[in-house]
């Protein structure tokens, strides 16, 4: 568990690559409210904008990553078509932290972090918003 404080809204967007990587955005707020802006290659084949809410056990889980202690950047750039992730963390004292982990093997709790939101498409109730 990490002592950083409690990310206002945390954004991660899987970025495309040449192959079948999936493509999306996931928004997430303290409150536990989640929006899935789904591109490509998404589980359970969603396609569009979506919302769910969070149990308040997955929203910890969420907030257990020490956002504070991230680089700005990870991964070795003269490989070439890895896939890709963007982090913002809005930050309470209205700081934004921004992270590009291309390969996303960044760090063991950031590979942990994209599992978990992997097992969150999966399992969450999707309700259609566009």
């Amino acid at each position: 568990m990490s002592n950083s404080p409690i990310a206002e809204t945390i954004t991660l967007t899987k970025n495309p690559c040449f192959g079948s990587c999936p493509v999306y955005t996931v928004e997430i707020r303290k409150n536990g409210n989640i929006q899935l802006d789904a591109k490509n290659n998404v589980k359970n084949n969603l396609k569009g904008v979506y919302t769910s809410t969070l149990s308040k056990e997955d929203l910890n889980s969420v907030n257990a990553l020490d956002f504070t202690s991230l680089k700005d950047s990870y991964g070795n750039r003269e490989v070439s078509d890895l896939p890709s992730t963007d982090i913002e963390i809005q930050l309470p004292d209205g700081k934004t932290k921004k992270v590009n982990d291309y390969g996303n093997h960044g760090s063991p709790e950031l590979e942990k972090l994209y599992q978990h939101i992997d097992i969150l498409i999966g399992k969450l109730h999707w309700e259609k918003v566009k």
